[in-house]
């Protein structure tokens, strides 16, 4: 729409809740601004069973890259055998899944740090990857059971960043099955319910947004 969101994330320490500061400046878009952005009306969570086709790397590689700027890190986990019966599989054990192999790809998304900020730059860069993901024709869905357990965390966390980072989200991706039924869109709140304007026109963000709406960067 040519707008660029200048972001101040955590301005007020005497306020946790207010977790950004958004101010709007004219800025033609580039060509990913358009793609991501077209995504948003088209993304779905699928926790059905994916198809058996297979995730290209390339895919894989492209969101790490974009979660990169976001200053996420990104790994693929489905290829650690011993900690897969920690993940919890959504598709299959959802009754609308239809029958059939499954080629999912489970991906970790970790911060340096573990803190507020690092956690609200993950679901910035979670964003990313989703519409990234939608873009690329590929259904996703967001896993955080795991995480909500401290030993199954800490087990991820060693096995995916070591020492070098904390897991924040994990994402299920792969195709949709052929001629699978549409999923209907999930009901948002709406932009006045979680967000006020200033005087100095610029938008301050409250918690409620995350999870709701999709602002591509």
């Amino acid at each position: 729409m040519g707008w660029l969101a200048s972001i101040d994330r955590l301005p007020d320490p005497a306020d946790p809740d207010h977790l950004a500061a958004i101010e709007m400046v004219r800025r033609p878009p580039g060509e990913l601004d358009v793609m991501l952005a077209a995504a948003i009306g088209r993304r779905r969570t699928d926790r059905r069973n994916y198809n058996s086709w297979p995730v290209p790397w390339g895919d894989i590689a492209l969101m790490g890259a974009r979660a990169a700027r976001a200053g996420v890190m990104l790994r693929q986990i489905d290829l650690l055998p011993r900690r897969r019966d920690l993940v919890i599989d959504p598709g299959r054990n959802n009754p609308d899944s239809p029958p059939g192999e499954d080629n999912a790809v489970m991906v970790a998304l970790g911060t340096e740090n573990d803190d507020d900020l690092a956690r609200l730059r993950a679901g910035e860069a979670t964003s990313l990857v989703l519409l990234s993901a939608t873009a690329m024709g590929l259904a996703s869905c967001l896993v955080t059971e795991p995480l909500e357990v401290d030993e199954t965390r800490e087990a991820l966390r060693a096995d995916t960043f070591g020492s070098s980072g904390h897991p924040q989200m994990l994402v299920r991706v792969g195709w949709a099955p052929v001629n699978a039924d549409p999923l209907p869109a999930t009901p948002r709140r709406s932009l006045p319910e979680v967000a006020d304007w200033s005087n100095d026109d610029a938008i301050i963000v409250g918690p409620d947004l995350i999870g709701g709406v999709s602002i591509p960067g």
